[in-house]
């Protein structure tokens, strides 16, 4: 018997190498923001936006309506903040 499988890779030498080294869980939730913070959120039909932008506004916002004295709207752009929710972004913003 032949220490080919198909002629492609060797049999067994593989399994017996040791498994690379699990990515550090700092790194994993670096990476894991990352990609959270690139994808797009649409408010719109025609608007699209960065979770990104969207959390930096969110951010403005809610500093803006604790400065007036809104503290509900205030809690709800925290709220949205920290949860990078997109489908609720509507619900925060004056009026």
């Amino acid at each position: 018997m032949t220490a080919y499988s198909f002629g492609n890779r060797w049999v067994g030498v593989v399994a017996l190498g040791t498994p690379p080294p699990p990515e550090p869980l700092h790194k994993m939730a670096l990476r894991l923001r990352a990609k959270l913070l690139s994808r797009m959120v649409s408010l719109d039909k025609t608007v699209a936006v960065p979770v990104d932008t969207l959390v930096q506004s969110l951010a403005r916002l809610r500093m803006r309506m604790t400065v007036s004295g809104q503290d509900a709207r205030s809690q709800e752009c925290l709220t949205l903040e920290r949860s990078s929710a997109p489908a609720a972004a509507r619900h925060c913003g004056p009026g």
